[in-house]
Formats: structure tokens, C-alpha cells, sequence
């Protein structure tokens, strides 16, 4: 007896799952475009005709087919493969789909779409064997029954579908794939580098990933809008680049309100960050080369003119009734058209590096340098935008809060463990070699720092105070400052929770170290487990990092805004990454030589956390300190 398919992993997506139900999708979607998901593509983008629809939409399949560049029997990933549409355009070209979606009702229509192609594959084999029949000569028969096989074989391809997250694709094999593509879902990816990940890893060496996406100007836009130069240079520019026919510099406050609206209710999160060269420096990332973008608008628009003819009165009613929220497709079908100058219909692909380009067991050998490894991960330098972020926020905070926080910094608490390494610290003025392991008062490796803040914002004065730090420590030749902000990478961002935090710390630190030092790095890890985000596999890279460091230097590693992953959907796992990271900082027994120093920070007093601090040497309460009314600093950071 078989054993039971395991559940799939599906990240909860309400929204998504709300959009792919609601009746203004299922309804617009069937009657429209016959239960397909996607643009047609026009040669002639003059022309008002936009029919017959169907055969634009296999145009524009055939488009993303000649790009797989895949022949018959090849094995494609249809990410995202909603009614299974494109997949039986590609079955028909001779490729064995295995499409998976998040939507159980994509998924039972899919399958259905599977049984019409194996009984067409039949009935393509019943005309044959007549074709055979009808054979003058037996000599011709034998020759047409096996040329027609083939040809059956080879005109016909396969169809399975199952429901699976393609965030989550561990149930398929590595290398298993010759490409993999994307139909207008990718743009609803929470977390596009896990994504791509997963695609770069299913994907054989030399295989191709090519997307039909969008991307926009909105978020360039309005970056330049906050800083008062929306019709700056740089903006221009690319507005200009952007389209050859761009005649407005920037939208209207209504498209840009649509726009936002669009992705919110369409559970867009990656389109709403598309801006020009995001999807390829993504891809680039998560290790493709080749990368490139083909701009396919031109050809959608005889379909976006026709949408907007179509929504153009229900749309004046639905905002009229302010009742967009419940007709988001009517909104797009409109903004789309309106807003045509901003956002982009793209063809974006590259190619995963042949085996002798790349490969975690050659290319990455046991005494790979850091350099070598930092450069094979790819993990997104998010501390940097968390700094910069952090930093244009803190401007915004009471100035009173940030008073608060930095009063740490006078604390005997903060100076023991600032100043306190693995072998020296300073006391009563003066420095203090430890050369029998003597336990000198004061001194820890360790701080945390309970604040006293209501807000739920995800930036407080204890995160201003780290970006501070960090920009000091920064400028010093022998210290690594690491730094992770919780409140930036909850549910909602891109990288949530704790693999986050140690997948940024691991970059930080291979970005820090001599990157040329001989290491022996992989000698206990698996690279796979470390690609595919495992905890306990980043944590061990992390320590054989830490443990190749010398004696000279001194690792900060900050994390604020720890209290936030004590949720149960994080504490185990923040457990386990901070109880190594502790070990490291505490046990001699570890093979550590550097001096590893832990500040934590949480805005409100954590519960399971403070079971590692020690009241009155490793644990600060602000809400227990005098306030004296302190000015606080400028915040500013080094990258």
C-alpha cells in the first residue's frame, strides 16, 4: 500500500485566495479570456481590433514557448499554472508540464485540462493507427507505424498539476527541470527570493527561468516625490527610457492611488517593488546569468484599450460607490490603460550556469574562501536597506524616545560590555588581561535592553540607537558590526522572521571578513540545506565563519526588536539561532578566538528571551532609569 502525498507547505495568503475567488474575477476571467490568465499579444499594436482574443493569447504563448527554448519532451515548471491553460499550449508543443498552484479551484480546473489532453493523445493515436491501415504496402506500414508513434510522442506531451506553494517546492527533486516560467504570477510572490531560489534549484545547469511580468515607475516616482524632486533628473530619465512616447512626467494622484490599490487588492506585494531592473537584478541575485528583458507592451495594447472600453462605465459607479476593493480587476482595466506611460507588460529570463559554470560541489570546495561563498549565495544585502530605512524614520520618532534609548550608552552595563572582550577588559581605568579564565566582575559578552514604547511601529528609539552603533562600529579596522531589525521582516516583508535574521547575518559577516582568508569553510555544512534555508544549516555556516576569525578581532551583533519573534509562529526557531549565537559569545569549549559580543533590544519586556540576562549585569530596563532629558544624536550609519 502506497503511502499517503504529504501535505503541502502553502504560505497563508488571504488576499490572494479573496482575489482568485471573488465573483468579478471568476466571472471576468471565464467570459473574457476563456478561463485564461494572461495578455495576447498583437503584432500590429495600431490596430482597434482586438479579436478573436483566443488567438492572441496563443500568440502570446508561443511567445514565452520560442523563449523556453525547450524541445520536445523537455520538463517544464509552470509556476503559478492557474486553469492550466499555457500548460496545454506547451503539452501541445510536445513538453511534459508539471504545473502546481496555491488555488484549489486553479487546481481542479488544471486536472481537467489534463484528462481532455490524454483523451486528445488518444484520439491522435486512433487517427494514426487508421493512417497505418490505409498503407499500400506492408513495408510502408511498418515504416508509418513507427514514424507516426514518434510523431504522437512528440506532438503530444504531458500534463501534472498539484496544489503546491512554489514558495515551497521542496517536493520536487534538484536539477530535475529544463526550464521554468512564470504567467503573470510571479508578481504575486511574497517572498521573490525564496522563490527564485526554489526555481534556481529545481532548474538543471543550463536550464532557462522566463517570466511575463510587469514592472512600473510608481515606486521611483514617489521616492522622488518625498524628497521634493519628482521631476528630477534621474526620474526623468527613466521615464524617458521607460517609453520613447512618455508625454507626463508623473501620474495623477488618482493612478497613483489605483496603482497602489491594484497590487493591495490583488495581492501584488513583488509588483508593487517592480520597479525598472527589479526583476532583473532578482534574478541576477538568486544566481542566473544571462539576464535579460524584452518589453512586450506595444503588443498588449489593442487588449488594454479593450478592457478599458469594457470598464470604463462599471469603473465610474464602483468609485463613485467607493466600492473598489470588491472590483479590482474593473480598476486595473481602467488604470491600465490610463496609467499605459508608467508600467510595463515584460519578458524578463536568464539561464542557470551550466555545471562547469557552477556548482556548490565544484566550484565551492572545502577550503573555499569567503569570498567564493558570499558570491555563490547570493543572500540580499537587506541591512542596508534596513539601515537606510531606520535612519529616514528615526527623524520622525519623539525626540524624547530616542533620548530614552541612548541613555543606555552611559549605563555601567553598556560600558562593561562595550568594553569587555574574550581576553581584556577595562576596569577602574585601566585594561585587564584574563590569562587563567578568573571570572572579573562586570564583564559580559552579552545585553539586552528592555524599552518602554506603546507604539506598534516596527521602528523605535532602540532601533535609531542601533543604527548609530552601527555606523560608529563600521569605521573601526577590527570590529564586524551585524545588525538585524525584527520589525522590518515580520509576515508581511519579503524575508520573514528568523531565517531572515541568520541568512543576513551569515552575508554581513562573509561581506566583513579578509575575503581571500584560506578557511576550510565547508567542511560541516551542506551548501544544499544552506540554499534552501535551513536554520540549523546557516547556523553551523555562521559558527565555522565566527570560528575562522582571530584573536584581534571583535564581532558586534546586534538584532533589534527581538521581543517580536517570541510569537509561535518564531520563537522556536529564534530560539535555536540565538542559543547558537550565545554559545559562541560565552563558551570557551566552541573554538572561537574572536571576542563575539550579543546586544539585543526589545521594545517591550520580552518573556522567554530575559530567561538568558541577568538583571543588573546583562539586562537594562529603561523604564527603571532616571530620564534626564537627553538630546539624542544624529543617526547616521556606514555601509
Amino acid at each position: 500500500m502506497s503511502e499517503p502525498e504529504p501535505k503541502p507547505i502553502i504560505n497563508p495568503n488571504p488576499q490572494l485566495q479573496s482575489y482568485y475567488a471573488s465573483l468579478e474575477s471568476v466571472l471576468g476571467y471565464d467570459i473574457l479570456l476563456g478561463g485564461a490568465r494572461h495578455f495576447g499579444f498583437y503584432e500590429d499594436p495600431k490596430t482597434l481590433n482586438p479579436f478573436p482574443i483566443g488567438a492572441a493569447l496563443r500568440r502570446m504563448e508561443e511567445v514565452l514557448f520560442r523563449a523556453l527554448e525547450v524541445g520536445p519532451g523537455g520538463r517544464v515548471l509552470d509556476a503559478g499554472c492557474g486553469y492550466g491553460h499555457v500548460a496545454r499550449y506547451m503539452v501541445r508543443k510536445g513538453l511534459r508540464v508539471v504545473g502546481v498552484d496555491v488555488v484549489e479551484r486553479h487546481v481542479g480546473k488544471a486536472r481537467e485540462v489534463g484528462r481532455g489532453l490524454d483523451v486528445e493523445r488518444g484520439e491522435r493515436k486512433k487517427k494514426i493507427q487508421k493512417e497505418k491501415k490505409a498503407k499500400k504496402t506492408q513495408k510502408e506500414s511498418k515504416r508509418g507505424d513507427g514514424e507516426a508513434e514518434a510523431k504522437a510522442e512528440v506532438e503530444m506531451g504531458s500534463l501534472e498539476v498539484h496544489h503546491m506553494d512554489y514558495h515551497h517546492l521542496e517536493a520536487l527533486e534538484d536539477d530535475s527541470f529544463d526550464a521554468v516560467y512564470t504567467v503573470e504570477t510571479f508578481s504575486h510572490a511574497t517572498d521573490p527570493a525564496q522563490a527564485l531560489a526554489g526555481f534556481f534549484r529545481v532548474l538543471k545547469p543550463g536550464g532557462r527561468i522566463v517570466m511575463h511580468e510587469y514592472d512600473h515607475l510608481l515606486e521611483e516616482i514617489e521616492k522622488a516625490a518625498s524628497t521634493s524632486t519628482s521631476t528630477s533628473t534621474s526620474t526623468s530619465t527613466s521615464v524617458a527610457d521607460f517609453s520613447q512616447t512618455n508625454k507626463r512626467q508623473t501620474p495623477s494622484k488618482w493612478l497613483q492611488r489605483s496603482m497602489h490599490q491594484i497590487n493591495l487588492y490583488s495581492a501584488m506585494p513583488t509588483n508593487a517593488i517592480s520597479s525598472p531592473g527589479t526583476l532583473q537584478r532578482l534574478l541576477e541575485d538568486a544566481g542566473f546569468e544571462d539576464v535579460y528583458l524584452r518589453d512586450l507592451s506595444p503588443n498588449i495594447l489593442p487588449m488594454t484599450r479593450f478592457f478599458y472600453v469594457l470598464a470604463i462605465v462599471p469603473f465610474l459607479i464602483v468609485s463613485f460607490l467607493g466600492l473598489e476593493r470588491y472590483f479590482v480587476n474593473t480598476v486595473a482595466g481602467v488604470g491600465a490603460y490610463r496609467g499605459y506611460e508608467f508600467w510595463r507588460h515584460v519578458q524578463v529570463g536568464g539561464r542557470k550556469p551550466d555545471a562547469g559554470d557552477y556548482s556548490p560541489q565544484s566550484v565551492l570546495p572545502e577550503n573555499a574562501a569567503p569570498a567564493q561563498v558570499w558570491e555563490a549565495l547570493q543572500i540580499p544585502a537587506i541591512d542596508q536597506r534596513d539601515l537606510a530605512y531606520v535612519a529616514e524614520r528615526a527623524g520622525s520618532l519623539p525626540p524624547g524616545d530616542r533620548g530614552r534609548a541612548e541613555q543606555v550608552i552611559d549605563t555601567q552595563q553598556f560600558r562593561s560590555w562595550m568594553l569587555s572582550d574574550k581576553h581584556w577588559m577595562f576596569s577602574d581605568g585601566e585594561w585587564v588581561y584574563d590569562t587563567q579564565g578568573i571570572d572579573i566582575p562586570w564583564r559580559t559578552m552579552k545585553l539586552l535592553v528592555h524599552g518602554d514604547y506603546d507604539s506598534n511601529d516596527n521602528v523605535s528609539g532602540l532601533s535609531a540607537l542601533c543604527t548609530t552603533l552601527t555606523g560608529v562600529l563600521r569605521r573601526q579596522t577590527n570590529f564586524i558590526s551585524l545588525v538585524f531589525f525584527c520589525g522590518r521582516h515580520l509576515n508581511e516583508h519579503q524575508n520573514p522572521g528568523p531565517l531572515a535574521m541568520i541568512r543576513s547575518l551569515v552575508d554581513q559577516l562573509l561581506l566583513r571578513m579578509n575575503p581571500f582568508c584560506p578557511s576550510g569553510l565547508l567542511q560541516d555544512v551542506s551548501m544544499p540545506d544552506v540554499r534552501r534555508g535551513d536554520i540549523g544549516a546557516l547556523c553551523t555556516l555562521f559558527g565555522c565563519l565566527i570560528r575562522h576569525l582571530n584573536s584581534t578581532e571583535i564581532v558586534f551583533c546586534m538584532i533589534d526588536g527581538i521581543g517580536l519573534y517570541e510569537s509561535d509562529e518564531y520563537r522556536d526557531d529564534m530560539e535555536k539561532i540565538l542559543n547558537f549565537i550565545l554559545s559562541l559569545a560565552e563558551d570557551d569549549n566552541q573554538g572561537v578566538h574572536a571576542s563575539i559580543k550579543v546586544f539585543l533590544t526589545s521594545t517591550q519586556p520580552t518573556q522567554h528571551v530575559r530567561n538568558h540576562f541577568k538583571t543588573g549585569t546583562s539586562l537594562i530596563t529603561i523604564a527603571a532609569m532616571p530620564d534626564v532629558a537627553r538630546e539624542p544624536s544624529p543617526v547616521q550609519f556606514n555601509t
